[in-house]
């Protein structure tokens, strides 16, 4: 490989395969291929060693769980397409088995992941100014007006984790990670999480914020003055949920829409026939896929989720959402439907081990991510679409293997 060394070019095609699942994710393949090729070399001449990490082996057992559900499918070609979406559930576990055995910098993959996820950002903001300066409505520099390349979900995600990041390589003295920039990229990437306008990153992002305020304050100031920021903090975020124009309806329409299912499960189907806002739906989508799963434990087989869904929800008196063919909104019930016991249970065991494997190696960045993922996989298919199944299974199976663990002082300073 010439004069650069081969732990630089494999931490460079890292950085393009980061760069290239947030800007340009139909090329993503062609960033697995230079990753294979650099695995390869590194393979041939010795510069890469074996270490298992049970969280890659569940990402590949996940992936036989969807092989094996085709072999009971009724959509041959849906189930075939969903394991093609999913081959980096095999891909990137295989690789990520093995590392350099040169000491790794996570530098360049966070620089290009910051990086691209400003570049999508600007990109959304040529996107939708036009469209506010047109209508005179504040709504279109929002959502998908704003994150059209992306789900707005999975653009938060990226700039938390972004966020995090930042942290990270202020701590570290990454090259150009001085104070002054990482507070700059970080009130920018927080702007990205809001105009995003997910209630899940909206909430992820108030949580993170919490964290970081609390930290500092209780490693800056006396016991009493850290309560009491604790609690103006608490006063403060009930004054953000019910003041702040958007969040507060959908708040309250959340906590109304729980009751009314909550007292009347039946009416509450019977009533939304019109139009049904995303709080009615999760709920609905929630209700109908918890009622398939039980009737089948070993799951509907891989890409027979909508055929069963579609006719649940008219069973329960819903045909103008089977008609639209909504997934589960809830990528644990997604996993349960459509796979059964055994695909849920290997989804779970990376969110449980994850947590427990990040905090017994005092991998806070690993932690970190593996939380977001069961965060938003509450609200979301998180691992239905390419951008979230290439994003989550390429960093955790990366810093599963990874040697640079974030001291738990990164956090607590």
């Amino acid at each position: 490989m010439g004069k650069i060394s081969f732990i630089k070019w494999y931490e460079g095609i890292l950085g393009a395969i980061v760069f290239l699942m947030i800007v340009a994710p139909r090329l993503i393949g062609v960033g697995v291929v230079l990753l294979l090729s650099v695995w390869v070399v590194g393979l041939v001449n010795k510069k890469m060693v074996f270490k298992f990490n049970a969280l890659n082996l569940f990402f590949l057992l996940l992936y036989i769980s969807y092989l094996v559900g085709t072999i009971y499918t009724n959509n041959s070609d849906v189930a075939f397409k969903y394991l093609e979406y999913k081959l980096t559930f095999l891909l990137f576990p295989l690789v990520f088995f093995f590392k350099p055995k040169e000491l790794l910098s996570l530098r360049i993959p966070a620089t290009s992941l910051i990086s691209g996820v400003l570049v999508v950002s600007f990109l959304g903001l040529i996107n939708c100014i036009p469209l506010y300066f047109e209508e005179k409505d504040f709504n279109f520099l929002l959502s998908t007006n704003f994150s059209y390349i992306h789900h707005p979900t999975y653009l938060s995600v990226y700039a938390a984790f972004g966020s995090f990041l930042l942290i990270i390589g202020r701590k570290r003295k990454w090259l150009y990670y001085s104070t002054l920039n990482v507070v700059i990229l970080f009130i920018l990437l927080s702007l990205v999480q809001v105009l995003c306008f997910s209630l899940a990153g909206f909430l992820f992002l108030l949580v993170l914020l919490s964290i970081l305020a609390m930290t500092w304050v209780k490693n800056s100031f006396s016991k009493s003055i850290f309560y009491g920021f604790i609690i103006v903090g608490m006063i403060s975020l009930f004054g953000v949920v019910k003041y702040t124009p958007g969040v507060n309806t959908q708040f309250q329409y959340s906590i109304d829409y729980l009751v009314e299912y909550w007292e009347n499960p039946q009416e509450f189907f019977r009533s939304k026939q019109t139009y049904v806002g995303g709080s009615e739906t999760r709920l609905i989508m929630w209700a109908a896929s918890a009622q398939v799963f039980a009737e089948h434990p070993l799951g509907v087989g891989t890409g027979n989720v909508d055929d069963y869904l579609t006719d649940k929800l008219n069973e329960i008196g819903q045909p103008h959402m089977a008609k639209k063919k909504l997934n589960p909104h809830n990528q644990f019930l997604q996993t349960g439907v459509e796979v059964g016991i055994v695909g849920l249970t290997l989804l779970l065991l990376i969110v449980f081990y994850g947590i427990y494997y990040s905090i017994k190696t005092k991998n806070w960045l690993l932690l970190f991510l593996i939380i977001s993922l069961a965060f938003n996989c509450l609200f979301e298919s998180m691992l239905q679409r390419q951008s979230g199944i290439v994003f989550y299974t390429f960093w955790i199976c990366f810093l599963a293997i990874s040697d640079f663990y974030v001291p738990l002082k990164v956090i607590e300073e």
